[in-house]
């Protein structure tokens, strides 16, 4: 809970956003009720559920950083598609969301301008 709780927080300073799944059996209060004992009122603000991006950039496993030239646009079929992935780079492994921010703008080929715009914003 810690470590989400800080990669929350340093979402939302470098303008990013930590991205949930789904809903913890399929309902929003069991969601509120498990997001009320792992974050608090300054990380909460920098967390979305989405299961869009997961299906997108077919994430497999946590964490995933990406860097995205711009957002997932949700299928017109609802959740019964995959939407198309914009370009993006993308990151796999227990790191630092700075050191995933520097080295996606470091190596990045398809969008490391977003990388390093987000690790100016998170002061690096």
């Amino acid at each position: 809970p810690a470590d989400l709780r800080r990669l929350a927080r340093e979402a939302q300073a470098a303008g990013a956003v930590l991205v949930v799944r789904g809903l913890v059996r399929g309902s929003f209060q069991e969601t509120l009720k498990a997001a009320r004992q792992v974050f608090d009122e300054g990380s909460l603000g920098g967390v979305a559920i989405d299961p869009n991006v997961f299906r997108a950039f077919d994430i497999r496993a946590t964490p995933t950083f990406i860097a995205a030239a711009g957002p997932v646009q949700p299928c017109a079929r609802g959740l019964d598609c995959i939407p198309p992935a914009p370009p993006h780079d993308q990151l796999r492994g227990n790191v630092s969301l700075r050191a995933a921010l520097r080295l996606l703008a470091a190596e990045g080929e398809a969008a490391p301008n977003v990388s390093a715009a987000a690790a100016q914003r998170l002061g690096d």
